[in-house]
């Protein structure tokens, strides 16, 4: 494999894991203190 794409690879997956991380983050912070969602 290359490794530049590899690479590539691997960032795309960690940008969608932090994505997901914040956005279960927000939600969570978003219940607990009954503010409603932003944009």
């Amino acid at each position: 494999m290359d490794s530049v794409y590899v690479l590539t690879f691997y960032r795309k997956v960690c940008n969608a894991c932090k994505r997901l991380y914040f956005a279960e983050k927000y939600k969570f912070a978003n219940k607990k203190s009954n503010f409603p969602n932003t944009p």
